[in-house]
Formats: C-alpha cells, sequence, structure tokens
C-alpha cells in the first residue's frame, strides 16, 4: 500500500485536476480535498480553452481562491498537457487582475 499525501492540497485555497482519464492520482488528490474540505475542479486541459478559462474563473471567484493547487497527469502520460495547462492559467490570470498572488505563483516549480 503507497500512502499518498500532499501538503499542497491542505496548503491551497482549492485544487484544480487537470485529466485526460482518470488516474490513481486523481483519485486520491480528490479524495483528499473532499477530506480536507477544500473545493475541487476537475477539468479536461484539452477541451477548448474558452469553456475551459469560464469553469476556472467561475471556480476561483466561487471560492475566494488566492493560493491555487494545479495537478494532473505528467507530460510523459499526456504529452502537450504542461505547454495547455500553462496557456490556460495565464488566461485565467490575465482576467484575474485583483489576485495577483495567485498569478504570481501558479506556475512556480
Amino acid at each position: 500500500m503507497r500512502l499518498y499525501f500532499s501538503p499542497t492540497v491542505i496548503e491551497a485555497d482549492g485544487t484544480v485536476i487537470f485529466e485526460c482519464k482518470k488516474s490513481a492520482g486523481s483519485i486520491q488528490t480528490s479524495r483528499l480535498c473532499i477530506k480536507h474540505h477544500k473545493p475541487v475542479l476537475k477539468i479536461h486541459p484539452f477541451d477548448d480553452q474558452l469553456h475551459n478559462l469560464t469553469l476556472l474563473s467561475q471556480f476561483v471567484l466561487d471560492n475566494n481562491i488566492r493560493v491555487l493547487n494545479l495537478a494532473g497527469h505528467r507530460e510523459s502520460v499526456a504529452p502537450g498537457i504542461a505547454k495547455e495547462v500553462a496557456t490556460q492559467i495565464h488566461l485565467l490570470c490575465s482576467q484575474q487582475q485583483q489576485s495577483p498572488f495567485l498569478c504570481q505563483h501558479a506556475l512556480r516549480r
């Protein structure tokens, strides 16, 4: 049995899971969010960018997100996901001018 612990779920105000298909990691991340009463949003990273931007924006506003945890598949599992997620987060940040903390730290590694 493998223990899965992600302090970023606890430290963040909410989590977005970018998933192409269900995986053990995304299921466990969702469970951690629920356990710690943190909002979670699952979206497909390759869906229409405008649609995803609408979902992301509403999630951030509805849940007063200041620190957003990003989760999802690795590039080796979903080629192109890193670039797509980065683009969507940059679009979100350009739209969310009132939340500079989120935008300053969203893409740090």
